[in-house]
């Protein structure tokens, strides 16, 4: 018997090939789908289901904290709280506001002198003096030499922004109204101002890039989760960390600025 044969190049070839192709597509994306499921891991492919989803993940993480604060499960509640990935990268929709009055420029400016201040790699231990000032100033008139923006504007702008009131009330807000409630309050841990050296300092980056100013600033701060019935205390129940990033265009205005938080209570 002469056995059959099918050229490459025929239709019933490549019929053959277009139906072998098309069953290992569907093959793969039923894989796919169902390891998805499987880990837990399907995500909506629309952006309002996406943010729907969001929303209410961040219902229950609120729900459950408040729930473990009244029974004072801190175990739970710190699960809680690491299970919830939003938590790690929080964008923050505001930015800095520049000073309007001399007094304000000048508080900012004093904050900024008494912080440990990295600025372009080169350190300054917080201290009454003001050479960081100096130097900041320095770098903004030589960054602006030729350029169509003012290196006082551009000064300004990094003042409000290495100083830690700034980056602590705006993550503040944004943790609050994730955390906060009825049973739990959100507050600027006290001992920080008197562990500040434990902290690493407010860094700078500022850059000039095909004649415009760009920034990158990092800097830290830290909270406490308090139960109500404890705020009178001092101490707080889960202690949390925030490092906020921020990623600026000063010429254009544009702008990137996130919060990642950390728990830096030790897991029970």
């Amino acid at each position: 018997m002469t056995p059959l044969t099918i050229s490459p190049h025929s239709p019933a070839s490549l019929q053959l090939q277009s139906s072998a192709s098309s069953a290992l597509r569907r093959k793969q994306a039923s894989t796919k789908a169902t390891k998805a499921r499987d880990a837990g891991k399907g995500i909506p492919d629309s952006p309002l289901l996406k943010e729907q989803a969001l929303q209410e993940s961040i219902e229950r993480m609120k729900s459950n904290l408040s729930r473990f604060a009244r029974v004072s499960n801190k175990r739970m509640a710190l699960r809680t709280l690491h299970d919830c990935n939003y938590l790690r990268s929080i964008p923050l929709d505001t930015t800095p506001t520049l000073p309007t009055q001399r007094e304000e420029l000048t508080s900012l400016e004093e904050e900024v002198c008494v912080s440990n201040t990295q600025v372009n790699g080169l350190l300054f231990n917080g201290s009454a003096s003001n050479q960081v000032l100096k130097v900041l100033r320095a770098l903004c008139q030589e960054l602006c030499k030729g350029l169509r923006v003012s290196s006082e504007t551009i000064y300004m702008a990094m003042i409000v922004r290495l100083a830690n009131s700034s980056n602590s009330s705006d993550s503040y807000f944004s943790l609050n109204a994730l955390m906060g409630s009825q049973d739990l309050v959100l507050k600027p841990r006290q001992e920080q101002s008197t562990t500040q050296e434990n902290y690493p300092p407010t860094d700078l980056s500022l850059y000039e890039a095909g004649g415009q100013i760009h920034a990158v600033v990092t800097s830290f701060t830290s909270y406490g989760l308090f139960r109500r019935s404890d705020v009178k205390s001092g101490k707080s129940w889960i202690a949390l960390s925030g490092r906020v990033h921020e990623r600026v265009n000063l010429t254009t205005g544009a702008s990137v600025r996130f919060v990642h938080t950390q728990i830096t209570t030790p897991d029970l």
